[in-house]
């Protein structure tokens, strides 16, 4: 549930932001010096990776893990019992 609604959020933020900086490498290749467009190249190459493992690493090892700074205080967790998320979510909010 948290993965969706971070997707059409956040991801489509992270997705404008790749593809912007991917173009804006890739206008490297239209250089006259080899290792300026290889760069361009290159940087371009590591952009597109890290976009694929913002979309499908991150949120898969952040449902894994769920470290307690991930968790939202308003969603209830299966996890734990209903007399948990009182405790912790009491916490959270004093």
């Amino acid at each position: 549930m948290l993965t969706i609604q971070t997707m059409e959020t956040a991801g489509k933020a992270i997705t404008f932001n790749a593809i912007v900086v991917i173009c804006g490498f890739l206008v490297l290749l239209l250089s006259n010096f080899p290792p300026t467009r290889i760069m361009g190249i290159m940087v371009s190459l590591n952009m597109f990776t890290c976009l694929l493992g913002a979309l499908t690493l991150l949120p898969a090892a952040l449902n894994k893990l769920r470290p307690m700074q991930c968790r939202v205080p308003w969603v209830e967790h299966p996890t734990r019992s209903d007399h948990e998320n009182e405790l912790l979510d009491g916490k959270r909010s004093s």
